[in-house]
């Protein structure tokens, strides 16, 4: 049997920022420059950028595996039960994304999203990536994306960004929630943790790139 999906992603590369007011906003300029190249390279390996809500029902987040609503943050007077907590994950709204085109006929996706989230009452930018359906299908070569196929694909993005060792998390979405988003082939779905690399890229050695295993 399948374990839970969902879990934590272990941050063990922690955002040593300094304090002093100029070098914070030095690294605060870095963040948009970085999160600029990291679409453009994104972009350019074939994916389509996203922009979701970052608000979420109790519905979306329930049809997408989330259980434990106590510690998910709640949005104190909601202005409607379709905005009723802060997405813990992009994970919804890539799933929504793709049922969109789905519908629409669409049989291979490539997205991407670059936007925040809140873990245990921390706002976080994180990155998602989802594959639906072929990850190539030409002439020559038609198959059906994987774990492995998006696997490469972050480690190309973390070689772009010349870091190693760094948490990432890669699943494949489990059939009961696809069988709630009335999705009918697999969505492989990776997220990442995006703050440390704006103090990690200023100097010192590379971050280490170490990938969460599959269950």
């Amino acid at each position: 049997a399948h374990r839970s999906w969902q879990r934590r992603i272990d941050d063990r590369v922690p955002a040593a920022i300094p304090v002093t007011r100029h070098v914070d906003t030095n690294l605060q300029d870095k963040k948009p420059r970085v999160i600029s190249e990291l679409k453009k390279f994104i972009s350019y390996l074939g994916f389509h950028e996203i922009i979701t809500y970052s608000f979420l029902s109790k519905k979306s987040l329930a049809d997408s595996g989330f259980q434990s609503f106590g510690a998910i943050q709640k949005i104190t007077n909601a202005l409607s039960a379709e905005q009723e907590y802060f997405r813990p994950s992009l994970l919804p709204g890539m799933l929504g994304a793709i049922l969109f085109n789905i519908h629409r006929k669409a049989s291979s996706l490539k997205f991407f999203e670059v936007g925040n989230r809140v873990v245990d009452g921390k706002e976080e930018t994180v990155l998602g990536m989802g594959l639906y359906g072929d990850f190539e299908k030409n002439w020559r070569r038609k198959n059906e994306a994987s774990y492995y196929d998006l696997k490469g694909v972050v480690e190309n993005i973390f070689d772009f960004l010349k870091v190693a060792d760094y948490p990432y998390e890669i699943n494949i979405v489990p059939p009961a929630v696809l069988a709630k988003w009335d999705i009918p082939r697999d969505v492989i779905y990776a997220e990442v943790v995006l703050d440390p690399l704006w103090a990690e890229t200023r100097s010192g050695p590379p971050v280490r790139v170490k990938p969460i295993a599959k269950f």
